[in-house]
C-alpha cells in the first residue's frame, strides 16, 4: 500500500483540517467586522472555497454560504469585482479605512493567538 504521509497518521489530518478552518474563520471574521464597521457594504462572507453548498441564512444584505472546499473563506465586499465608484465599496473609501480592513484579518489571527495562549498559561504549565 502506498503511505505519502509517510508515518503521519490519517488522524493527523482530521484535527489540521479543523483547526485550519478555524484559524480562517477568525481571519475572515476580522475583515468582515473592520468592513461593517468602517460602512463598507459586505455582499457575502463564505465559509469554505466556492462552489456553494448552501446559503445558511441572510442578514442585512449578506449572504451567509457554506462552500464545499473547507480549506478557506472569503468576505466578498461591494467594489471588489468592478464599480469601483459604488458608494459603499472598498474602494470608496479612504486609503487609511482600506488598510484598516485588509490589516484587521491577521490582527485577528494575532490577538486569537494571544487568547489562546493566555487561556493555556492560565490552566497552568505542566512541570
Amino acid at each position: 500500500m502506498f503511505d505519502f504521509l509517510g508515518n503521519m497518521s490519517w488522524m493527523y489530518l482530521l484535527v489540521v483540517i479543523p483547526v485550519l478552518g478555524v484559524l480562517v474563520f477568525v481571519h475572515e471574521l476580522g475583515h468582515f467586522l473592520a468592513a461593517r464597521r468602517l460602512g463598507v457594504q459586505v455582499d457575502e462572507f463564505g465559509f469554505g472555497l466556492p462552489p456553494r453548498a448552501m446559503t445558511m441564512f441572510e442578514r442585512d444584505g449578506v449572504k451567509y454560504t457554506l462552500n464545499w472546499l473547507p480549506l478557506g473563506g472569503f468576505v466578498r465586499m461591494a467594489g471588489e469585482e468592478g464599480d469601483f465608484e459604488t458608494p459603499g465599496s472598498l474602494w470608496s473609501k479612504r486609503p487609511w479605512q482600506r488598510a484598516t480592513i485588509l490589516v484587521a484579518g491577521p490582527f485577528m489571527n494575532f490577538l486569537a493567538a494571544a487568547v489562546l495562549f493566555s487561556i493555556v498559561f492560565m490552566m497552568g504549565v505542566p512541570a
